[in-house]
């Protein structure tokens, strides 16, 4: 039996039907504890049977994993937020396998926004939020870190800030309040 998060089953059951998929998946998949990439369908279905106990939620436990199955592509790189993708072995993820591959586990943040931004990942230039320009807005980058490494987006803010300070990456002041995290190139 898996013991579900109660602050994500809160958080997705609030926001109801305004919450699309890929963001209640993504919640699950950043706070949700496992020792494998990505969730597990036994996962999501503890997940889809909370949900379906509280009044805001709106779909019944079969309805949201075949909109899951729905949403996933199974592809390597990254095609949109619109999209779950198959990880293989029966787990799912709100980021691709060739994400997971080069960036599990990884905890320095220039690699991700150096990947993140590469032709490679298949993100560079999709980014759905922040900023105009170069870079990846930080709450994006926050979510793939939390996902893909152990540091949770606390550890991970605290180190653009100490990577920002020693000149490594920047962030240019463009008073976006999700301004884009850069590698600083000056630097190398």
């Amino acid at each position: 039996m898996t013991n579900v998060n109660d602050a994500v089953v809160e958080r997705v059951t609030d926001r109801g039907r305004n919450l699309l998929l890929t963001e209640a998946v993504g919640l699950i998949e950043r706070h949700h504890p496992s020792d494998a990439r990505g969730l597990g369908r036994e996962t999501l279905r503890a997940y889809a049977e909370a949900f379906a106990e509280e009044p805001n939620f709106g779909f019944a436990p079969e309805e949201f994993v075949e909109s899951v199955d729905g949403a996933l592509v199974g592809v390597e790189t990254y095609v949109g937020d619109d999209a779950l993708y198959d990880l293989g072995d029966d787990r799912i993820s709100v980021y691709p396998r060739a994400w997971h591959d080069r960036l599990g586990g990884e905890t320095d943040i220039r690699e991700y926004v150096a990947y993140l931004e590469s032709d490679e990942s298949g993100f560079a230039d999709n980014s759905p939020r922040g900023g105009r320009g170069d870079g990846i807005d930080q709450p994006t980058l926050l979510d793939v870190v939390a996902v893909l490494s152990d540091l949770d987006r606390n550890a991970a803010r605290a180190q653009i800030e100490e990577r920002r300070a020693n000149g490594q990456i920047r962030q240019p002041a463009d008073q976006h309040p999700d301004a884009r995290v850069q590698i600083d190139r000056s630097s190398s």
